[in-house]
């Protein structure tokens, strides 16, 4: 009992987060039909510059993983769907990265309804419902689709998702710092969902065909 207490205490003091669902949500209800579907297109990534902040009166929110990163991140849930993935070779559409960013206004309070739910817990559930979730931050990306024809581009679409949602276990401190009370490994989690559920909208768009 003793250890609980402290556990609770330390997390009441310091702030922890969890990501709402994980990728899985997506990926367990893809067939092999719509995998070997999705084989026929292959996406040139472009990540060089795209935003990663937003701003809430004096509060910035900055992302915590680097541009390299997030598109390794988009690549790979890519190939999980089955899309192939190259650096500009034989690539008939190109998925541009406009913005890849926290933010705590602008979350989908019916984002959690899209998917199954798959909760992944961390240390942040010994709360025991005394300290509810003091903030939710979504992981927004925002992306411009174009398709490639003979080496020409041509934008057809622009996509976004804001499905990957971190919650905040601030506790009595309530710390508005969104680096100090979101982990890196949290923050790739959520933005796993928001990639995956932009690739799903790609797939019902049926644009891809």
């Amino acid at each position: 009992m003793k250890f609980l207490v402290l556990i609770f205490s330390v997390l009441m003091l310091s702030g922890c987060s969890t990501p709402n669902f994980d990728v899985h949500s997506y990926l367990d209800k893809l067939t092999q039909k719509q995998i070997n579907l999705n084989k026929k297109t292959i996406f040139e990534i472009e990540a060089t510059t795209f935003k990663t902040t937003s701003q809430r009166n004096r509060h910035i929110f900055k992302l915590q993983h680097s541009t390299k990163e997030v598109k390794a991140i988009t690549q790979n849930i890519a190939r999980k769907y089955g899309f192939g993935v190259t650096n500009g070779d034989n690539a008939n559409f190109a998925l541009k990265l406009i913005a890849v960013m926290p933010d705590n206004t602008l979350c989908n309070k019916d984002a959690v309804r899209t998917v199954k739910q798959n909760l992944r817990y961390s240390a942040s559930i010994l709360t025991l419902g005394v300290a509810p979730a003091t903030s939710v931050y979504c992981l927004i990306v925002r992306t411009e689709l174009y398709k490639i024809v003979y080496g020409e581009r041509e934008l057809i679409a622009k996509f976004g998702s804001n499905a990957g949602q971190v919650k905040v276990y601030a506790g009595a401190n309530d710390i508005e710092s969104y680096q100090l009370v979101v982990t890196q490994h949290d923050e790739e989690k959520a933005l796993e969902v928001s990639i995956a559920s932009l690739f799903n909208q790609l797939m019902e768009s049926q644009i891809l065909k």
